[in-house]
């Protein structure tokens, strides 16, 4: 459910007065009065609210140069990797786009696992205690940093440079940093390219997860169900927490000791792409109530569903249980979102 927030339209209101003219005898006739026209208003102009628009126009390969990749990943060469319904949480990047945001990522081709994600959102959606994300030192599993520039918050995530099981050298630290600066260097080059529009204010109202846990729970048999999922891969970080702020992303899981269900909520995002969902070898199935749904058949952990009502999006993963109970927890879900 959203409520968009508009000024209300001014009310004009034509007040027309009829003068009635009564004659007595005999006397003589009073002269008739001429009735000056009231000036018509002047329209009203109407407020002009900018629509969403996101940094250049969507398209990551404007970001960064060959030579910029090369010099922030330490590889090569690097291929883009979009939002995936296969990641955790599933196609990020759709819930950034609904608030003018933009976020895309690169593998460096090759072993070593190098890569670097870049997040740009409007400013004015981000809460104060989320605009500045320092590098933390050392930095175990991801090494990243924030910055304002002009009117985009601008996050770069990249892999440390050494084990998580010891402190960095000052060298390997050195590195690391000196591949966040080449990143926020060539942000910065872009200037005003950078600055998307979040478009109109909107009010989004998440469903709670406790109100989607029990028909969710009866659907899939979860019979005593512990809140979360047994997994250490679960939606964190300041872009997940920013999108959240908004109302745009929410995660519910359960869990027991035959049964896992999570579910992942996008307002706005709408269906998937023709491409993401060809990556996923996805098959239109039937979900009453939804506009779209589709089973993930080339996923690893299967079963998975992406259901698709009110321009709305969710997505239903999870193990120990079959398709047509994943289905009804669909169905539920829907019913429960709209």
């Amino acid at each position: 459910m959203m409520t968009l927030r508009r000024a209300p339209a001014a009310l004009a209101v034509a007040i027309v007065l009829l003068a009635l003219a009564g004659c007595a005898q005999p006397a003589p006739a009073a002269s008739t009065p001429t009735a000056t026209p009231s000036a018509s208003p002047s329209p009203t102009a109407s407020a002009t609210v900018e629509p969403v628009r996101v940094p250049f126009d969507g398209d990551c390969a404007r970001i960064f140069t060959d030579d910029d990749l090369v010099t922030i990943t330490g590889a090569e060469s690097s291929t883009h990797s979009g939002g995936s319904l296969n990641a955790i949480p599933p196609d990020l990047p759709a819930s950034a786009a609904v608030v003018g945001g933009l976020d895309c990522g690169w593998r460096g081709d090759g072993a070593g696992g190098a890569y670097v994600w870049v997040t740009l959102i409007p400013a004015s959606v981000v809460p104060a205690e989320l605009a500045q994300v320092p590098a933390d030192e050392p930095c175990l599993v991801h090494c990243q940093r924030s910055e304002v520039i002009g009117d985009t918050w601008a996050l770069v995530v990249v892999p440390p440079v050494y084990a998580a099981e010891r402190e960095p050298t000052p060298e390997e630290s050195a590195l690391v940093q000196g591949r966040l600066d080449a990143a926020f260097q060539a942000l910065r080059a872009h200037g005003a390219a950078l600055a998307g529009s979040p478009g109109p204010d909107t009010e989004r109202v998440l469903p709670a997860c406790d109100t989607l846990a029990g028909p969710v729970q009866q659907a899939v048999g979860v019979s005593e169900p512990v809140s979360g999922y047994p997994t250490d891969l679960f939606p964190e970080g300041p872009t997940w927490e920013v999108l959240r702020s908004q109302g745009l992303v929410e995660w519910c899981a359960w869990y027991d000791a035959a049964v896992g269900v999570e579910v992942f909520w996008q307002a706005d995002a709408g269906p998937p792409s023709d491409e993401a969902l060809a990556e996923v070898a996805a098959e239109p199935i039937d979900v009453p109530g939804a506009d779209v749904a589709y089973t993930l058949t080339g996923r690893a952990d299967a079963p998975a569903v992406v259901v698709v009502g009110d321009n709305h999006r969710w997505t239903l993963g999870g193990y120990g249980m079959s398709l047509d109970a994943l289905q009804a927890a669909a169905a539920a879900v829907v019913a429960q979102g709209r």
